[in-house]
């Protein structure tokens, strides 16, 4: 047992409803799940054997005249900088194109992406190698997250963020990047709301040296 708990779960998989609370969620708290938005951003990295893109791009585009594939593989980042300068490039794949490629394999991602690396290469009279490693993600499909980032849909607004945000009964804590308004879909927007709520549990339940103590010899500060 402990004074407090902190909830960190993904919106995804609390949208699963694969988490059971004991007592239920009440009504407010779960339309607030019901009516936040979560989408997928995927990832492609492909690690070539040499450099075949200019050095003053940091990333470039594709727009592809299909609209339902719009956001496959629309932005394509050179990690090089930041991969210890190892040839890397990694693509973003979003909406629903995205989701509709949740069932492929990484190998189909793979050549889909090749092929727009061509396409775009080509025109620059430029030979794109095969990659000599691949990694792809896959979060709609994992049990984890179920999807990636947090969003406001169509009919919504930013004071979902703030309900979900709220505590329950001062004992159970919501936080991670959909309880954040300011800063949702975003790494430091979770970080920041846990410190948030690390403040609220010691305004609550450490009022004191000696309380603080206590908690600790409990192990029941989250």
């Amino acid at each position: 047992k402990a004074q407090a708990c902190v909830v960190t779960l993904p919106i995804g998989v609390l949208k699963k409803g694969v988490v059971e609370f004991d007592p239920p969620l009440p009504d407010w708290k779960s339309k607030a799940i019901a009516d936040i938005g979560f989408g997928t951003i995927n990832k492609c990295a492909l690690l070539f054997d040499h450099k075949f893109w200019d050095d003053s791009m940091d990333k470039f585009g594709y727009v592809n005249s299909d609209p339902e594939e719009r956001g496959l593989h629309f932005l394509i980042h050179s990690y090089q900088h930041v991969a210890g300068g190892a040839p890397v490039l990694l693509a973003l794949s979003s909406g629903s194109a995205a989701k509709r490629k949740d069932s492929d394999t990484p190998e189909s991602i793979k050549a889909q992406l090749m092929d727009r690396l061509r396409k775009i290469f080509a025109k620059k009279n430029i030979e794109v190698p095969d990659p000599i490693d691949c990694k792809v993600t896959n979060w709609g499909n994992d049990e984890f997250s179920y999807g990636s980032y947090s969003n406001i849909v169509v009919g919504a607004s930013g004071e979902v963020y703030n309900r979900l945000a709220e505590p329950l009964m001062k004992r159970v804590f919501f936080a991670g990047e959909g309880t954040t308004r300011q800063y949702l879909a975003s790494m430091h927007g979770a970080v920041f709301s846990g410190l948030r709520v690390a403040g609220t549990i010691h305004t609550l339940h450490c009022k004191s040296t000696e309380s603080r103590l206590r908690l600790l010899e409990r192990n029941a500060v989250l």
